[in-house]
């Protein structure tokens, strides 16, 4: 009924699940706490606006920001994890078969919606790698608005959380992504699964000194591109592993953004070692 206390509240179990997103217990604390929370605010207010009905801004902000929260639950069989009660059984295929349809000139996406409806849809299990030809290859047309290329990257970029996926998406990335638009491609990419932030990782130590001919150059490129690999990595031991690695090393303009992606590992890696016992602990109740 309030529709911004609501979309705070989706914000935080967003933050709450990247960071919880490689623990035990997040297949748990979404079925438990995510879905549940969200699941009834979607029942309520529905996939699409009604065509005789106007919307408060906050009320079309919030459908995204559930979308985009619900498809961070992990899926399995090709649903999202979820009570049997919720709402949100199969969502990632309809929200596929919503961009088929979108991408062959069908039923358009609303462009409030088609960021998180894209990012569902790359969560889908079913038919995955025939989602991720179609949203490629709309991605590689001409006549899209600027908008729909934003979202299209950062949604295809989601699809190296598939392991069958990965190394090609993050092929994609260093080859055949626009210079400019890589920044936009590699922060979902990095954030889709640990498997895809180590991928990027090896990529970046084994070829730096070709990732600093290609990037270095831009400022604001070379910089983003090192906080969004460097800061996606998870683990006690990276640390250490990444100071050694970039120790000696110019880093021009990014010096303070590989600073600040390390501040971000610390404190993601001291969170999880205060909250971890205790959250487990309440989601086991």
């Amino acid at each position: 009924k309030d529709a911004p206390v609501l979309l705070e509240i989706t914000r935080w179990l967003t933050a709450l699940a990247g960071l919880y997103r490689e623990e035990d217990f997040f297949a748990d604390f979404c079925a438990k706490i995510l879905v549940p929370c969200c699941a009834p605010v979607l029942e309520q207010l529905t996939w699409e606006v009604r065509q005789d009905a106007e919307e408060d801004y906050h009320v079309a902000a919030l459908r995204a920001a559930v979308l985009r929260v619900m498809s961070k639950a992990p899926v399995d069989g090709g649903q999202v994890a979820t009570p049997e009660t919720a709402s949100s059984v199969g969502m990632p295929e309809r929200a596929a078969e919503m961009v088929r349809d979108h991408c062959s000139g069908g039923s358009v996406i609303a462009p409030d919606l088609r960021l998180a409806v894209f990012q569902l849809a790359a969560k889908s299990k079913v038919q995955t790698q025939e989602n991720y030809k179609v949203m490629h290859a709309r991605l590689q047309r001409e006549d899209i608005s600027a908008e729909e290329r934003r979202d299209l990257l950062e949604s295809v970029a989601a699809f190296g959380g598939h392991e069958d996926l990965l190394s090609e998406v993050v092929e994609y990335a260093l080859s055949s992504v626009r210079v400019q638009d890589v920044p936009i491609f590699l922060a979902p990419l990095a954030s889709s699964s640990d498997a895809a932030a180590g991928a990027l990782w090896a990529r970046l130590t084994s070829e730096f000194d070709a990732f600093w001919e290609k990037y270095s150059g831009v400022s604001f490129l070379w910089g983003r591109i090192i906080d969004s690999i460097v800061g996606a990595q998870r683990g006690a031991d990276k640390i250490e592993t990444i100071k050694a690695f970039f120790e000696g090393k110019e880093m021009g303009t990014a010096t303070r953004s590989l600073q600040t992606a390390l501040e971000r590992v610390q404190e993601r890696l001291d969170r999880l070692s205060r909250e971890r016992d205790t959250v487990a602990a309440f989601i086991a109740k």
